[in-house]
């Protein structure tokens, strides 16, 4: 297969996006090319443009439905929303209903989520009705379940199990979740880049163990885990301890160790477990 130039081919978008020739190039690039980064990378670059009046619906609207990788599918469903909101509302609601992918569930949510658009409206119901499934499929509230969307939970693997009667548990790769009375209240997750900003959501959150990981920062929305008590980020990158934890009043117990450590205010040493 002749190797494609996707510089050469953003330089023609860049000259008449919606010529016949650039519209035929890239619709044969993008269902016929088998290298996945080329085809997300070209249909991200096409993302950036505004496309509302422009050929590309239904090549994007085929990408939603059907194709295999969750990228891809994330990617048409945020230029649909963006561009094709009324001609794509029928496929968004399909997505959203049969869709077993947390990436392409959570794109929409982002988008979403804080827009009066009545189309928008219509598809914050469909994801309720999602949401809801998902929630009694992991015996959790439905608020949390943006959440374990953000951490890309594999929604259609046994990865749920009953410890007993008082708690269950997901587990999966590097994530574990413990829940009781239908929240999550301890949670360990190692080798992630980020904390995702929906951890605020998990209001009844005791334990988090972040250790093994690649943070360097906390979101502020870790302020809401008001009955937070413990805290391990242990073999991180943190300078310091995070300011944000010095608002949880509950919080008892901090593991800092094995980060490189510049500065320690003095709140963090009247933490009665303080590991350093």
């Amino acid at each position: 297969m002749v190797r494609i130039d996707i510089a050469d081919i953003k330089d023609l978008i860049q000259q008449d996006i919606n010529s016949k020739k650039i519209v035929d190039l890239i619709i044969t690039i993008l269902e016929k090319s088998e290298d996945i980064e080329t085809r997300l990378e070209l249909l991200e670059f096409l993302g950036e443009y505004d496309l509302k009046h422009s050929p590309y619906f239904e090549l994007v609207e085929n990408h939603l439905i059907s194709d295999g990788k969750e990228k891809i599918r994330a990617v048409a469903a945020e230029i649909i929303l963006r561009n094709f909101i009324d001609q794509g509302l029928d496929a968004l609601k399909w997505t959203i209903i049969n869709e077993s992918s947390s990436l392409v569930l959570i794109t929409i949510y982002n988008l979403v989520k804080e827009s009066s658009n009545p189309f928008y409206v219509i598809l914050e119901s469909s994801l309720l009705d999602k949401f809801t499934t998902i929630a009694c499929k992991f015996k959790l509230t439905i608020e949390e379940i943006p959440f374990l969307l953000d951490l890309g939970i594999n929604l259609t693997n046994h990865n749920f199990y009953i410890g007993n009667q008082n708690f269950h548990f997901i587990y999966e790769n590097d994530i574990l979740c413990i829940i009781k009375e239908g929240h999550i209240t301890e949670l360990g997750i190692s080798f992630i880049n980020e904390v995702p900003e929906t951890i605020g959501l998990l209001t009844q959150l005791e334990h988090l163990d972040l250790s093994y990981g690649y943070i360097s920062t906390l979101p502020d929305s870790i302020k809401r885990l008001k009955n937070l008590k413990s805290i391990d980020l242990s073999w991180n990158e943190f300078a310091e301890v995070p300011k944000v934890l010095k608002s949880l009043k509950k919080i008892n117990q901090i593991n800092i160790s094995n980060n490189p450590i510049k500065y320690m205010s003095d709140w963090v040493y009247k933490i009665n477990k303080l590991t350093i």
